[in-house]
């Protein structure tokens, strides 16, 4: 029997399961302003990846 199993932040637990909610369950109350806000988190989380790689490069 094949079977995946997942390791999980509680951040990336968390983001996994409001994604779910936003695709999932349309009536959700300003799910325009929740997708909005997971846009510059994962902006932001995608400069602070960029961000430590290059600073891995100084060390």
């Amino acid at each position: 029997m094949k079977m995946e199993l997942q390791f999980r932040t509680i951040a990336m637990d968390f983001w996994a399961s409001l994604e779910h909610k936003l695709k999932y369950k349309k009536d959700m109350e300003d799910a325009e302003e929740i997708v909005a806000q997971l846009k510059a988190c994962a902006e932001s989380i995608e400069a602070l990846d960029y961000q430590m790689q290059d600073a891995g490069k100084i060390f």
